[in-house]
């Protein structure tokens, strides 16, 4: 199971770099959302990210399919504002365009559209999207059932929801402020990879 973290827009590039440093091994994909900043800082930024030693291949743009190509980062997440996945793609064939879905309509359309895997959500209640119904595990599970391509699952996750996620055929799930909002980033990172590590032994 993938396990991505996304970036808040509060930290600066070397303090994402400095937890990458120190819990990267534990995550599999670092999705860059810095929507309040400019396109040049977010390249160098990334720049900053590859040269401290960070895999370009655990990086994933949010949206900015410029500074990937820029940047030689493989790897975008497409949203509703965004290009869509043909046109990225007619763009930059060997990119691989995931897209942010709400609903099943939403993914599968992004599936027809040639997108290689969908962000669905948000499962849980989250501050980020206060006031609105959250659409719970079933319904990832569910969607996850009618698509031919990777599923991942976001909104409100914690360590405890790891093993219900796993027991369907969701991909993997993005965090953010299960991360940035914990008293330790590292720590909770580390949480995260070993509810993660307890599935594997229990299939086992």
């Amino acid at each position: 199971m993938e396990f991505h973290v996304v970036t808040n827009g509060k930290l600066g590039f070397e303090e994402i770099t400095e937890f990458m440093k120190l819990a990267g091994s534990k995550i599999d994909y670092l999705h860059i959302r810095e929507k309040e900043k400019t396109a040049m800082e977010i390249y160098e930024g990334v720049r900053f990210l590859i040269a401290s030693g960070i895999p370009e291949e655990k990086l994933i743009l949010n949206d900015r399919t410029d500074i990937a190509a820029a940047a030689g980062v493989r790897r975008v997440q497409l949203g509703y504002r965004s290009l869509s996945p043909s046109v990225v793609k007619s763009a930059v064939p060997d990119i691989h365009a995931g897209q942010s879905v709400h609903s099943l309509k939403e993914a599968l359309s992004a599936e027809e559209s040639g997108a290689d895997s969908v962000l669905f959500g948000h499962l849980f209640e989250t501050e980020s999207k206060k006031g609105v119904q959250p659409k719970g595990i079933e319904s990832a599970k569910k969607l996850a059932c009618r698509l031919s391509v990777d599923v991942l699952a976001i909104g409100g996750i914690e360590p405890m929801h790891i093993q219900a996620l796993s027991e369907g055929k969701i991909a993997g799930f993005a965090v953010m402020s299960g991360i940035w909002e914990s008293r330790s980033p590292v720590r909770a990172a580390e949480e995260y990879r070993n509810a993660i590590t307890a599935c594997k032994e229990v299939r086992l």
